[in-house]
């Protein structure tokens, strides 16, 4: 059950920085070729040499290892596409090594980055935590021929080989809008609280949110859409004064919209602990969430398999290893028990990527089953 997978490896994150204590490091790892590692919130990056594979276990499997760098390591998101992405990597016989910030720093993931390149590990996936900071980082690693994918949040086209996307974001964006608006009976204020605005990702949830609202105003003439967004950079305690300050500086608010898992769980647990009559819709995992789906605060939000996504990204970056695909649009990989893709344009950087689907919606009807898997 994959749900016990990700459960199991946040209680082993929770151990570790507990026994990490006052220990100075920022960062955590998890090599899958050791079954007792797991991602683990730390001050700061450990020594590479502990984490990668032996000689012996690299030739095992087939030379390849590759490094995942996460934007913040105890997110459940980040965590369970991780482990898609090392099943992924199980079935092609490939090792790999999970590391990331607790803070989504683009300073400590370039940290990370220059760490695997002295590693020299073959290939990197990265959720970047910044837009354009991570370019001259991500040319280096290129430059020493390894291959390079961005993976959640897209680093820029000049940055990466391929980006891998869950769903089109700007759709989904506009997705959100229509959910709340369905929330208020289509007639109300509706707010927004976003994750990091350096962040990619959600930049473009965000103009997938104002586009529908800009391009329909029938649909939207009693709904009034806050232009302020709130951004509690993805970080949980940031996220909670942010609601809080938003929903105290907008009184009438009906709605929030919040496109990051973190800011969602943030808004409606202080919606619940106050019983306020505001509603919540957006990206968040149902898990995290079912409890706000049956008093109420939740009635639809947004997502993707995380495990299949990170499984496709560890297809994609072998094809780029493998010398298979270049990262050109038109190029096609088969990816395992997903079936095949076809690389396209990516209109918003003029890079390319593959899309794995159309993302998920979630509501009353199919909440409870999907609690079980993610």
């Amino acid at each position: 059950m994959k749900r016990r997978m990700l459960a199991m490896l946040l209680t082993g994150a929770m151990c570790a920085s507990m026994l990490a204590g006052c220990g100075s490091s920022k960062t955590q790892d998890a090599s899958s070729g050791n079954g007792t590692d797991a991602p683990a919130a730390e001050e700061e990056a450990p020594a590479l040499e502990s984490d990668t594979a032996s000689d012996d276990s690299q030739e095992a499997a087939g030379g390849l290892t590759y490094g995942f760098v996460s934007k913040t390591t105890a997110d459940p998101m980040f965590v369970g596409t991780y482990e898609g992405f090392e099943e992924g990597c199980k079935e092609l016989g490939i090792e790999c090594v999970y590391r990331g910030t607790d803070d989504a720093s683009a300073e400590k993931e370039i940290e990370i980055i220059n760490q695997f390149i002295s590693q020299g590990v073959d290939g990197i996936a990265v959720i970047a935590a910044d837009e354009d900071a991570l370019q001259p980082v991500l040319q280096q690693a290129m430059n020493a021929g390894i291959h390079v994918v961005t993976v959640d949040s897209a680093a820029n086209a000049d940055s990466r080989e391929l980006h891998v996307d869950f769903a089109d974001p700007v759709e989904m964006g506009r997705g959100m809008l229509r959910s709340a608006s369905k929330a208020c009976g289509g007639e109300g204020q509706i707010t927004i609280l976003n994750g990091d605005p350096r962040v990619s990702l959600f930049a473009d949830f965000e103009d997938g949110i104002f586009a529908e609202y800009e391009e329909n105003p029938d649909l939207y003439e009693n709904i009034e859409l806050v232009k302020e967004v709130a951004y509690g950079y993805d970080l949980p305690d940031q996220s909670t004064t942010e609601a809080q300050a938003l929903i105290k500086n907008y009184p009438d608010t009906d709605v929030i919209i919040c496109p990051t898992t973190v800011a969602i769980l943030a808004a409606a647990k202080i919606i619940q602990d106050n019983n306020l009559d505001i509603k919540v819709t957006g990206i968040g995992l149902p898990s995290e969430m079912v409890t706000y789906y049956e008093n109420g605060i939740c009635e639809e939000m947004w997502l993707w398999d995380i495990y299949e996504y990170g499984y496709l990204t560890a297809y994609a970056l072998t094809a780029l290893a493998n010398d298979e695909i270049t990262g050109a649009a038109g190029e096609k990989i088969t990816a395992g028990k997903l079936g095949d893709y076809t690389i396209e344009t990516r209109d918003v950087d003029g890079g390319t990527m593959i899309m794995m689907g159309d993302g998920l919606i979630f509501d009353s009807s199919n909440i409870t089953e999907w609690s079980e898997k993610l």
